[in-house]
């Protein structure tokens, strides 16, 4: 592989090159983006990935990413980012960018690895155009493309009955294309998955669904994991491009591995730290010191639980995580709230104004909510914390609390009003407007955090009254709210 290297520094330069003549590809050097820009212009076509470094002079990343997408929309282009630099990462990709790679680079495993699903990437895109234009093109060059493939390809009428299954389909598999068509999409797929494949084949041939992963039964019984192109090729047609993922599977599972160790050689020395600082507030009567400590305390128990956090975000974003769900007293969860954003609201001269409003309590007297106790803690901070952030200096960030049997619904309101532009992707990841800091992550997973416990979170906004973010969240039918004395 051809790969065009752009970074002003000599010395990453060199050692890239040094890597990926190792690693048997040809690399080809630049200083900036305009010297890499004009080698793309003169020999693009032989080019099959870049990595660039997003500082530099002259042209730097971010001017150069969205001109090479022009010059090569299908190549894989990677970026080089400081450690700890997210946002520069996140802008790279929102522009174009495949992937990022953080530097110094010190493992150059997980840069290989980065390519290796780039390429992949990349093969799969450049199979599924030359697949949709081979079938257009005669049945002669079809057929031939689709007997040599070395991804599985099935064409499948719009009923699931399998029409026509490639010899690729049939060795990953085990099944003879005769079996594959006798028994159909629904053997291989499972009913679990069927989803993926709903189409109108009524629409547009050469329309299609992204990417996506998912497993197919062997002869064997065992599944395999594949990822899937499907679409509909005629009006009664669709097809179904597959390749084997398993190795990358287990890739990401060692990754996987590696990120939990991290995250527990991470959590000892900070639990470590909570420790002391709980023992010191045991062994001091000064009231400053106290306070210090205890903000200390506070934050440290924060971004423990940002660090377990991490891993049940993932599995939400895959819709498989379960909370560990009790009873919580909104009043509690939002004075924890109030304590660690102290100091913005401060600096900001912003009220945070809790509204009961006559709102109707549980049997114990409390605002209840049914959760789990840090990811509604986590939910409730990003929400105040992005009001605070809009409210003009010396406004107000006011909360209320509503019940009924079915749930409770709690609403956060803030005089600013959410940007045009974000309005239609307000709960869109990386989605963010006028912070310089913003991530975009903040309403993702207020979002979902609240469709993990079965509820929902909503959003009205405009010029005069200013926005209101609502959280519904259900309470259980079989787990009753305990009374003042069970909480005595």
């Amino acid at each position: 592989m051809v790969i065009l290297i752009i970074d002003d520094d000599e010395t990453i330069r060199r050692s890239l090159r040094m890597f990926m003549e190792d690693s048997g590809h040809t690399p080809i050097l630049a200083a900036n983006g305009k010297e890499g820009l004009d080698i793309l212009r003169q020999r693009g076509a032989d080019v099959d990935a870049v990595i660039v470094d997003l500082r530099m002079p002259v042209m730097d990343g971010f001017e150069f990413i969205p001109k090479a997408v022009a010059l090569q929309p299908d190549m894989p282009l990677l970026v080089l980012s400081g450690v700890g630099i997210l946002d520069d990462a996140l802008r790279a990709v929102r522009l174009g960018a495949w992937d990022y790679i953080s530097k110094p680079i010190e493992n150059y495993t997980l840069l290989e690895f980065t390519l290796e699903k780039a390429f992949d990437r990349a093969r799969l895109i450049k199979k599924n155009k030359q697949a949709l234009l081979d079938l257009q093109e005669s049945e002669s060059k079809y057929r031939s493309f689709f007997n040599s493939s070395k991804e599985g390809m099935l064409l499948v009428e719009e009923n699931g009955r399998i029409h026509q299954a490639n010899p690729a389909a049939s060795n990953m598999l085990g099944w003879t294309s005769e079996e594959l068509c006798r028994h159909g999409l629904s053997r291989i797929a499972g009913k679990q998955h069927q989803h993926i494949f709903d189409f109108d084949c009524s629409q547009a041939a050469g329309t299609g669904k992204e990417a996506r992963e998912t497993l197919f039964r062997c002869k064997s019984g065992a599944m395999l994991p594949v990822e899937v192109l499907s679409g509909c090729y005629d009006n009664c047609h669709m097809y179904v491009l597959f390749r084997d993922i398993s190795r990358r599977k287990h890739a990401e599972k060692i990754r996987e591995d590696m990120e939990r160790v991290i995250r527990h050689d991470i959590k000892l020395p900070l639990s470590n730290l909570y420790t002391a600082a709980t023992c010191m507030l045991d062994d001091s009567a000064d009231d400053d010191f106290v306070e210090i400590v205890s903000s200390i305390v506070g934050s440290v128990r924060r971004v423990i639980g940002m660090v377990d956090a991490t891993e049940k975000l993932v599995l939400m974003e895959k819709g498989v995580y379960k909370p560990t769900c009790d009873w919580e007293d909104l009043h509690d969860i939002i004075s924890t709230v109030h304590a660690l954003l102290r100091h913005q609201l401060e600096a900001r001269d912003v009220r945070l104004v809790r509204l009961d409003g006559g709102a109707k309590r549980g049997r114990n007297g409390k605002a209840s909510l049914y959760g789990e106790n840090f990811l509604l803690e986590d939910m409730f901070m990003n929400l105040i914390k992005n009001a605070l952030e809009a409210s003009p200096k010396g406004g107000e960030v006011t909360l209320s609390f509503i019940r009924d049997a079915g749930g409770c619904q709690i609403s956060i309101h803030n005089a600013g009003a959410v940007p045009e532009d974000m309005r239609d992707r307000f709960f869109e990841k990386y989605a963010t407007s006028g912070k310089t800091a913003g991530t975009g992550l903040g309403t993702y997973s207020a979002q979902l955090i609240a469709t993990a416990h079965g509820g929902r979170v909503e959003f009205t906004t405009s010029e005069e009254g200013g926005t209101t973010v609502t959280v519904f969240l259900p309470y259980p039918d079989k787990v009753e709210e305990p009374g003042p004395a069970e909480l005595d």
